[in-house]
């Protein structure tokens, strides 16, 4: 199924079951950006609800032969749904011959040589048994699924497309709405606003942090909302850096397992920080390939642009995760800005997709990630200095961030 979303397009594999009553099961078979928690399919029309970093979605469908098509809706947002019928083993590989490629290569690559405390061998023998007797995709994705929630580790999935296979950026049609993931404007004479949905990478993302500056730059107060924001590459954060600190300082560090064995530790906090390999630049590419020959670095940003003197406040919930949690706890522990809102999903680790047997992608994390403190974040999340209950009605983290900047003295 292709899901037209704002600025791209999302494709997802469902697999469904329908029961007698025309309840339906549904198993998504990649990265779930699409969770279907409801389903009913009658008279060839397939109704599903979900969840989504979006909100709570819907999805209206026909199904006529082979094909479908229907509509999403998003709150106010809305797009085409359009798909076709697949085999159900689609590659003809046996199912264990997938678990046992993506088992080995967790085996040999997965960054915490503990398994975070799990019996990594004992999982195999509990759930090879299991993919023997899968007979479509989905009971497959359903026992490896189950197999990677006893490791309690965010950035582990096993998908039938490729990132860059299942979000293509190409101009969405059909959409009623579209989005950029930096967008800014005045909410008054003296306070400026950031959002940010996604750290995305490329010579215009960072042109657009630039932009903001430019624009806000001469403001009293400036609130960056990274609420919902799921992370991403490295670039858009290690710009701000620059705008948030005069200096360049350390922003964390990325341990991987081969990392731990060069050091000769069991985890990332027992590594003399002086004895890290450093990198400040924008490039995921150039990162990884840094983090590759060294096995650990630390992040420097600050510096390179003309730091802004203002107040800052950070929106953050529990829907921030990755790059975004790397952003937040770097600014929290230098205190370049007062959070609010709620603690941080602790989805922190540093991750790579690699292809395994039968067409399926494994995305796993190589590296775990520490504050230049040596605090961890996966696991743990990011703790505002102003919590925020959860509110249906308004925007309270965005009041609560106005009502605590109009009572600060102007800073001068």
């Amino acid at each position: 199924m292709t899901f037209d979303i704002p600025s791209q397009q999302y494709r997802a594999i469902l697999e469904f079951a329908v029961s007698s009553d025309g309840t339906v099961t549904t198993t998504n078979l990649v990265y779930p950006l699409l969770t279907v928690t409801e389903g009913h399919f009658t008279d060839g029309t397939l109704s599903l609800k979900g969840t989504s970093p979006y909100g709570p979605v819907g999805i209206t469908t026909a199904i006529a032969g082979t094909a479908m098509t229907g509509k999403w809706q998003v709150a106010m947002i809305s797009g085409a749904v359009r798909g076709s019928r697949m085999p159900d083993i689609r590659s003809g590989v046996r199912p264990r011959a997938v678990f046992d490629a993506v088992w080995d290569t967790l085996n040999r690559q997965y960054y915490d040589p503990q398994f975070n405390g799990v019996d990594w061998r004992a999982m195999r023998a509990r759930y090879r048994p299991n993919s023997d007797a899968a007979r479509t995709d989905g009971q497959l994705v359903t026992v490896i699924r189950k197999m990677f929630a006893d490791l309690h580790s965010s950035h582990l999935e096993l998908s039938a497309l490729p990132l860059d296979k299942a979000f293509v950026a190409t101009p969405a049609t059909g959409t009623s709405a579209t989005a950029a993931p930096i967008v800014w404007r005045n909410l008054s004479p003296a306070i400026g606003y950031l959002q940010i949905t996604q750290f995305e990478e490329s010579p215009e993302i960072l042109g657009l942090v630039d932009r903001v500056f430019t624009e806000l730059g001469d403001l009293p107060s400036l609130i960056i909302d990274v609420r919902g924001n799921p992370g991403g590459t490295l670039s858009a954060a290690m710009r701000l850096g620059d705008y948030l600190f005069p200096a360049t300082r350390p922003a964390g560090y990325f341990v991987t397992r081969a990392g731990l064995a060069r050091f000769k530790v069991q985890s990332a906090e027992q590594i003399p920080l002086d004895r890290l390999a450093v990198y400040s630049g924008y490039s995921v590419v150039d990162f990884r390939r840094e983090l590759t020959r060294s096995g650990a670095v630390m992040l420097t940003t600050g510096g390179r642009a003309a730091a802004y003197r203002g107040r800052v406040v950070l929106l953050i919930d529990e829907r921030c995760g990755s790059t975004t949690e790397g952003f937040a706890s770097m600014v929290k522990e230098t205190h370049a800005a007062t959070l609010i809102g709620r603690r941080t999903a602790g989805a922190m680790l540093s991750s790579v997709e690699v292809p395994v047997v039968g067409g399926w992608t494994l995305r796993y994390p190589e590296a775990d990630f520490r504050t230049a403190s040596g605090q961890r974040v996966e696991g743990q999340g990011v703790e505002p200095d102003i919590v925020v209950q959860k509110s249906v009605i308004g925007d309270a983290d965005l009041a609560r961030a106005m009502t605590f900047l109009q009572k600060l003295p102007r800073p001068r």
